[in-house]
């Protein structure tokens, strides 16, 4: 997927433009929001990776989504990062 694949080559601008693009695409997706996520983290834009972790979280309970351990433990790892970030 081509959003992974930015992100992996450090190009994270571009990764963000295309997760939101999916996230616009697919607002009800759990994984749209988590990409999201990992795209605001590796930009250092904590603030903004902790509240699409927490819609990815939100819509993975909602929907019972197998893997919403997962999401829910991302969404705290992340909050707590934003808590201990300068």
């Amino acid at each position: 997927m081509r959003w992974r694949a930015a992100l992996q080559q450090n190009k994270t601008q571009e990764a963000i433009d295309l997760f939101r693009r999916n996230v616009e695409a697919n607002p009800r997706s759990a994984n749209a929001y988590d990409g999201l996520a990992d795209g605001y983290q590796k930009a250092g834009r904590l603030k903004e990776a902790a509240a699409a972790a927490d819609r990815a979280a939100a819509l993975a309970v909602e929907v019972d989504h197998r893997h919403r351990a997962y999401f829910v433990e991302h969404a705290r790892k992340l909050n707590e990062q934003l808590k201990q970030a300068p």
